[in-house]
């Protein structure tokens, strides 16, 4: 079944790796979509970051 938050985690366009790292832990989410001014404008992964936090 498809499920859907009423309110989602997500972080913001200039959210540092390291924090969005944070988030992806805590959560145990594997993406979070990256919003800015509200709106879509992305999906950080947790392959992602790890490529940001080691590079």
């Amino acid at each position: 079944a498809d499920m859907m938050s009423e309110h989602p985690t997500v972080v913001e366009s200039d959210t540092s790796i390291a924090e969005a790292a944070r988030i992806i832990h805590d959560t145990g989410h594997n993406r979070l979509p990256v919003v800015e001014h509200g709106r879509l404008v992305g999906v950080v992964t947790r392959v992602d970051v790890l490529g940001g936090l080691v590079a």
